[in-house]
């Protein structure tokens, strides 16, 4: 989930986490078991987007990373 940046929020995130790091995470997937897993594009979806989210949560709400996450779970439906 992206929480309150809902379903438009999360496809711009993925777009531009792509666009920014595809290749080297391609040049990382053999090493990388995880990437490798699933491929880039759900590496993309499960890890770097909820880690950036919760970044900017931290950010726009001005609190740490443990209260992020919980808006970040919270704020699901809002964001839908």
């Amino acid at each position: 989930t992206t929480g309150y940046y809902g379903a438009r929020g999360a496809r711009v995130l993925m777009e531009r986490v792509t666009a920014r790091f595809a290749a080297e995470l391609r040049r990382r997937a053999p090493a990388d078991r995880l990437i490798a897993a699933g491929g880039v594009g759900q590496f993309v979806q499960e890890v770097l987007v909820p880690e950036l989210v919760t970044l900017l949560i931290m950010e726009d709400m001005e609190v740490g990373e443990e209260q992020a996450r919980e808006i970040l779970r919270e704020s699901g439906a809002i964001g839908d």
